[in-house]
């Protein structure tokens, strides 16, 4: 048996998603004349809070809010959000190129920097689940969210689409509003579009496995981030 060249050996739940590719991330993005690089505030950790803003700032246009990695060891969620970008600002892409004459962009890939750094799989510097905090953040528990939120009500959002992964759910599905109290027929059917949607642009997503579906206004969900696990 040969021997082996080192004596610690790591291994990931999840393909990882450094913090150094995070930020090689935000500086080959922000060469494109459509990107604008936003500090939103600093994390616990003195971290910034990177928010990127992709169009022409057109206020007749729709705002797109996305985010991923509020729990940071779902690395996945970062790897789509790079995908995401490059394919927005890929000058060849038909879809990205109509997406960008209708809609502004706002992403933030990291949401829970400090997490990251620290290994933590679900909770920001202060042990907090970023995903539970929507309805009260505070600059003590959660800056993050609350730094986002001010900026979401300066820029308005006509779709927040906020990527996670799952440990024991190996698909790609939509865990949509339902159970919120102001779900109703017009958002549902926004909601049945926008996953028709994503059958005819991605053969990975599906529909058959997810979460169970609440109804209005039972779901044990946060007031503004529909997904609160």
């Amino acid at each position: 048996m040969a021997e082996l060249a080192c004596e610690t050996i790591q291994i990931a739940y999840f393909a990882p998603y450094s913090y150094e590719r995070h930020q090689d991330l935000l500086a080959a993005v922000q060469t494109h004349p459509l990107v604008t690089l936003e500090h939103l505030g600093d994390t616990l950790d003195k971290r910034d809070l990177t928010l990127v803003k992709i169009g022409d700032g057109d206020t007749n246009k729709r705002n797109i809010w996305i985010t991923a990695r509020q729990h940071p060891g779902e690395t996945m969620a970062e790897w789509l959000v790079e995908g995401l970008l490059y394919s927005l600002l890929d000058s060849d892409n038909a879809n990205s190129r109509l997406l960008l004459d209708k809609a502004n962009f706002y992403i933030v890939p990291n949401m829970n920097p400090d997490g990251s750094v620290r290994g933590h799989l679900r909770t920001n510097a202060a042990g907090t689940n970023l995903n539970r905090e929507w309805a009260s953040p505070s600059l003590d528990k959660s800056p993050e969210v609350f730094y986002v939120i001010k900026k979401m009500e300066e820029t308005g959002v006509d779709l927040f689409y906020d990527v996670h992964g799952d440990e024991a759910l190996p698909y790609a599905f939509l865990a949509g509003s339902q159970g919120t109290p102001s779900y109703n027929e017009r958002l549902a059917h926004l909601r049945d579009r926008f996953s028709d949607a994503l059958k005819l642009a991605n053969a990975d997503f599906q529909t058959e496995v997810g979460y169970e579906i609440d109804a209005p206004g039972e779901g044990e969900h946060d007031a503004c981030n529909p997904l609160g696990r």
